[in-house]
Parts: C-alpha cells; sequence; structure tokens
C-alpha cells in the first residue's frame, strides 16, 4: 500500500474571512501580545468577558436555622459559585483522614459506627454539653475546612469569575472574618429559629438552645455584618432581597 499524500487546507484570503476567523485572528494576535504588555492582557479580558478587578470573597453566616443555606441555594440558582464549609467538614471527617484520626484519637470508640463513621448525633451530644470538648473539635476540623475553603477557592480563581460565595455558619466564632471581602448575616426572630429547626431537624427546644448558646448572639453577628438579610418574612420577601443583592454584586458593587 502506499500512503496517502497529506493535503493541506487552502489557506483563506481574507477577503474569504468569515467573521469567526476575524476574531480568532484577533484573539491569538491579542494572546500574543499580552505576554509582554499587561495593559493588552486587561484589555482582552474585557472583550472576552473575564473579570478584571480583584477576586472577592463573600461571606455567609448567621445564626443556626436562621437560613442561611436558603440564602445560598438562592443564589446558586442564580449563578453564583457557592463554597458550602458543612459539606467541606463532612468530607474532612471522613473515615481514615488526618481529622478523622485525631478526633478518633482525642474522642474514643464511643464516636463511631460500626463502619467507621463518625456518629454526628452523638459527637454533636458530647461538645454541645461540654465547652472544652467542642473548642478540642473545633480546634481539630476548623483548620482542615479552612484548607479545603482554599483550594475550592484556587479551582474557583481558575475560571476567572468576580465573586464566591462561602457559607461559614461558625464565620466569626472562627476568627474567618480576614478570610473575606464581605460578611452577609441571615437573620431570623428567635421563635422562627426554634420553630424551623424542630421541623427540619426534629430536635427538642432545649437542644437547640444548647446549639444557640455555643454561637455567637446572632444581634452581635448582625452588628458586625456588611449586609443583613432579613429572613423572618415569606421565601419570596427573602428571595427579593437576595435577588437585589444578586444584581449589585453583578454590576461590581460589593461595598
Amino acid at each position: 500500500m502506499t500512503a496517502k499524500k497529506k493535503t493541506s487546507a487552502k489557506k483563506k484570503t481574507k477577503a474569504e474571512w468569515t467573521l469567526k476567523d476575524f476574531v480568532r485572528s484577533v484573539d491569538r494576535t491579542m494572546q500574543s501580545q499580552a505576554k509582554k504588555f499587561p495593559s493588552v492582557q486587561e484589555t482582552h479580558d474585557k472583550l472576552s468577558g473575564r473579570s478584571t478587578g480583584p477576586f472577592k470573597r463573600i461571606g455567609l453566616t448567621g445564626s443556626f436555622g436562621s437560613g442561611k443555606s436558603t440564602v445560598a441555594w438562592i443564589l446558586q440558582e442564580l449563578g453564583v459559585s457557592v463554597i458550602n464549609t458543612d459539606d467541606l467538614a463532612h468530607d474532612v471527617i471522613a473515615p481514615h483522614t488526618k481529622a478523622w484520626k485525631q478526633i478518633f484519637e482525642h474522642f474514643g470508640e464511643q464516636i463511631l459506627l460500626t463502619d467507621g463513621i463518625i456518629d454526628r448525633k452523638q459527637l454533636a451530644n458530647i461538645v454541645f454539653n461540654d465547652e472544652r470538648e467542642r473548642k478540642v473539635l473545633e480546634g481539630i476540623v476548623h483548620p482542615h475546612v479552612k484548607d479545603e475553603v482554599l483550594k475550592c477557592e484556587a479551582e474557583l480563581r481558575k475560571k476567572t469569575i468576580p465573586y464566591c460565595l462561602i457559607e461559614v455558619p461558625l464565620l466569626f466564632e472562627a476568627h474567618w472574618q480576614d478570610m473575606v471581602d464581605l460578611i452577609v448575616v441571615v437573620s431570623a426572630t428567635h421563635e422562627q429559629i426554634i420553630e424551623r429547626v424542630q421541623g427540619k431537624y426534629g430536635l427538642t427546644a432545649e437542644d437547640i438552645e444548647l446549639r444557640l448558646n455555643s454561637q455567637w448572639p446572632l444581634q452581635k453577628k448582625i452588628e458586625l455584618a456588611d449586609v443583613v438579610i432579613d429572613n423572618s418574612g415569606p421565601l419570596e420577601e427573602t428571595r427579593v432581597q437576595v435577588e437585589r443583592l444578586y444584581r449589585k454584586w453583578e454590576r461590581g458593587e460589593f461595598k
């Protein structure tokens, strides 16, 4: 068999170019020039729709049961990238991880299920009734979660998006204020929080109070917030507030 001779595609003349050909050519030229001239890179980013401003990290917090997850869900529906630290906390204490080993070494077999998974309910019973034990647990888990947040953030930065939302229930308690550029606090009345948490988790009023008392008072968080979302009304009222905030962020307004 004789090898077929490769035929190269006929090069288009500029008179034959389509708009797509022209855009592709400009893009290649600008990418080449951007390596030498930062101002060209900035122009290229603007034309391609990428953010040229600093990446913004928005911290979302509140009290147990105030509605943080509801607000995060609405923003995620709108297209905002959300980092959920509760989900990351579940991941970092998976069996045989570094955090899992540290927790097991301190609390013993009493907090393990038969398959080696940490019994979160049993662990909660211990730490919410003993402040010292709670601080031990937080001292183990928080650094690992923080590392995972930074990894997630690094991946999001590669996508050249202008901002992301980090849902952190214990943002103030963990002293993560300096990790974010804007703090959003979700509020609700104490009575609503009790009612919602009982309906969602089936906890007793006493158990809920234990969890609330382990956190900063909601009013203190509100006083330190950049933005407060009132989640004491119907869902649609909360949605209106969230969508208004989202439109501001999309315009690059983070004050």
